[in-house]
């Protein structure tokens, strides 16, 4: 994994479930390509596509569950914590399954590396969730809710 910042700019709404699965498996998936031979290059770039291609389906049901949230009652799920808790266990397995096969496998099968992995996903998770909230917020200018929630997140904007 790589210490890496990526910044998502997002001045036209939300970024899709891939672009996220996308910057999502940059930060898990960091090889010196200095240093590595051209097999173990094409292994860690194959291995990048595979994660981002199983973390699609878990960004997407996040952000699917948050634009739910807010369409049910934005007034109280504005008021909630960021939580994506009970979704990182299975996109975890899905990253591990991901490296199985592969000369990654060992160092993804790690309990230290999986916890490091957990947090890197749970992070892109609820920066997901607050990008949806403050989209919705930009919308309903005038809820109570949001202008409580603008207050509290972006209390300079």
């Amino acid at each position: 994994m790589n210490g890496s910042q990526r910044v998502l700019i997002t001045d036209h709404g939300a970024h899709s479930p891939e672009k996220w699965a996308l910057a999502t498996a940059d930060h898990l998936v960091h090889l010196d390509e200095a240093k590595a031979n051209p097999a173990e290059i094409i292994a860690a770039r194959k291995l990048e596509t595979a994660i981002a291609e199983a973390l699609a389906g878990h960004h997407a049901k996040v952000q699917g569950l948050e634009a739910s949230s807010l369409s049910a009652d934005a007034e109280a799920h504005l008021a909630k914590d960021y939580d994506a808790s009970e979704h990182i266990a299975e996109a975890v397995a899905a990253v591990v399954a991901c490296a199985k096969g592969t000369p990654f496998e060992a160092h993804f099968a790690r309990a230290d590396v999986q916890e490091q992995i957990g947090e890197v996903i749970h992070q892109h998770f609820r920066s997901a969730q607050h990008i949806a909230r403050s989209w919705h917020c930009d919308k309903n200018p005038r809820s109570p809710a949001a202008q409580a929630w603008r207050a509290k997140h972006h209390a300079a904007a």
